[in-house]
Parts: C-alpha cells; sequence; structure tokens
C-alpha cells in the first residue's frame, strides 16, 4: 500500500489538501468525506483496512478543517461553505477518475460529510457507482436548521463572519450529550469509547468551535438537502448504504436514519438501499469499540456491488 498526500487549488485562493491510500492491485475507490471539526487523517484506520481489501481511498480536508484550514479552523472562506465543500468534493472525484479511470468510486460522507454527500449526489451522482451515509440525519432537523440559520445570521450581521457561534456549539453540545450519565468533555456523544472523546477535546485541530458563518452556510444547506426537486435528482440507480448508532442523537437515535432509508427506498424509488443500525452505539461508528465490526459490514457491502 502507497500513502500519500496532495494538495489542488480551489475558490477563494485556498488550497484543499487531501491523502491517498493506494493497494498493489485495486479494484474500486472509496472517497471519504470527513465530519465537523474533524480531519481526513481521522480516518486513516479505516483506510488502511479498506486498502488491505483492495480499495484505494481518497479523503480531503474540508475548507476549515485539518491542513486546509490553514490554522483558521471553523472558517470556510467567503461565500456559501456548504457548497464551496461539495465544490471541493468533486473537485477530487475528478482528480480520482483521472488517477484510476476504470475503477467503481462510492462515496462516504459522515455526520456533517454525510450531509455534504446527500448534496453531492444530488448534483453529481453520475460520477459514482454507490454512496455511503454514516451518522447522518433525517428530515427532524430542518426544523432546527432555520432557528439555527437564524441566529447565525444574526451574529453574522452583528460580530461578522468568523466571530465563533459560542452559543449555538453549547447548546448544541449539551443537547447531543443529553442521555449520557456522566459528562466531562463534552464530547461522549461520539463513542463509548472513552479516548475518543478526550482526543477528541483535548487537541486544537479536533472539537473547535465554528464560525457563524460556516454554522450559517451549513443550516442552509441541510435545509436545502430537503428540497423535494433536489431529492428527485438522485438517480434511482445509485446504490445507497446507512449506517449508525442507535444511540446517535444526529440521527435522532436512529429515526432520523430510518426515515432516510424509507425516503430513499420508498418515496424517491431508489432500488438498493441498506440500512444499519448498531444496538447501543453512539455518533462515530468508525471510532466504536466495535468499529472492526462495522468495518468488516461496510467491506461486505462494498465486495457485494464492486
Amino acid at each position: 500500500m502507497k500513502f500519500s498526500e496532495g494538495y489542488f487549488d480551489s475558490q477563494g485562493d485556498i488550497k484543499v489538501y487531501y491523502y491517498s491510500w493506494v493497494p498493489e492491485k485495486p479494484k474500486g475507490v472509496i472517497q471519504i468525506a470527513h465530519g465537523m471539526c474533524e480531519k481526513a487523517l481521522r480516518y486513516s484506520y479505516v483506510a488502511e483496512k479498506l486498502a488491505q481489501n483492495g480499495y484505494v481511498v481518497y479523503a480531503n480536508d474540508h475548507r476549515g478543517h485539518g491542513k486546509t484550514a490553514a490554522m483558521e479552523y471553523g472558517y470556510m472562506g467567503k461565500g456559501d461553505g456548504f457548497l464551496l465543500m461539495v465544490r471541493d468534493m468533486k473537485s477530487l472525484t475528478d482528480i480520482i477518475v483521472k488517477q484510476h479511470p476504470n475503477l467503481p468510486i462510492f462515496l462516504l460522507g459522515h455526520s456533517m460529510g454525510s450531509f455534504l454527500s446527500v448534496r453531492y449526489v444530488q448534483l453529481y451522482a453520475n460520477l459514482l457507482s454507490g454512496a455511503i451515509f454514516s451518522g447522518t440525519g433525517g428530515f427532524d432537523q430542518v426544523a432546527s436548521s432555520r432557528a439555527g440559520a437564524r441566529l447565525a445570521r444574526i451574529s453574522m450581521s452583528i460580530f461578522g463572519p468568523k466571530r465563533k457561534a459560542y452559543y449555538i456549539e453549547k447548546t448544541t453540545k449539551k443537547l447531543f450529550n443529553k442521555r449520557i450519565d456522566k459528562v466531562i468533555t463534552g464530547a461522549e456523544w461520539l463513542s463509548r469509547d472513552n479516548k475518543v472523546g478526550e482526543d477528541f477535546a483535548s487537541k486544537a485541530d479536533l472539537g473547535f468551535i465554528f464560525t457563524s458563518s460556516a454554522y450559517y452556510y451549513m443550516f442552509r444547506g441541510i435545509i436545502e438537502n430537503f428540497n423535494e426537486a433536489n431529492m428527485k435528482a438522485i438517480p434511482k440507480s445509485l446504490k445507497i448504504y446507512l449506517f449508525s448508532g442507535e444511540e446517535d442523537p444526529v440521527g435522532n437515535y436512529s429515526d432520523g436514519v430510518k426515515y432516510m432509508y424509507s425516503l430513499y427506498k420508498d418515496k424517491l424509488g431508489i432500488e438498493d438501499v441498506t440500512l444499519r443500525l448498531y444496538e447501543g452505539a453512539r455518533h462515530e461508528m468508525l471510532n466504536e469499540i466495535n468499529k472492526d465490526e462495522v468495518i468488516e459490514h461496510l467491506i461486505d457491502w462494498l465486495n457485494n456491488r464492486s
């Protein structure tokens, strides 16, 4: 397996950094879109497992994250940060197609990355063989996103786009930990593995606070994802896999993920939709105490569709 790092120039004079893990005899490609307030290299473990099973893996640091942030964590630059991140993901796909022109490409988005991926498949599904959504949410997020967007817009108008959205951060953290008995770092909702939460809360390039503009465009993006015309743009032939912990607050404790399954399969008529829920597990299934089982199930799904 060969690991490498690269970057491409994107809108707003931003260098978007990405990483790749390439096995000797690849049979498919997985493009990973990481979640909010984390980074691509946090997926090294799963990337190596996938590469060992014949899958090339690419993952980029989104705007305001990882090496792409250039230490300005949580700020996505000027313009619609949500849509710009989706376009950055498409630029990475273009690179993948050039480097591996004959391989099927699967997009794996986690949490915020799943929201970006939902928009991606509404715009660019023709480039993909399938989409995988981890730690995603359902239509119930639209109402809270509308409220969040109003708050973020007020903060932007008063303090500017780079103002840290402390109130939204505090409210969200409290809401996400409401079923956790003992909250110390505030990141306990991520995983039953205590070290995951400790690392997330203690490292400068993880668990940082989004700016008001980043929140504003993310909330707007979530709302736009559920626009009926956008949803109908997803081709029925796209293969979709949803997996989540039953105790994931982002997925409304599995109800939101079940909604997405029903939306894709029943309402939109997508032919191949798979849902897997993990009992007792929280938000980051790829960092959970049973992550090897989760990765094994992911590889099985991929092997049956590559």
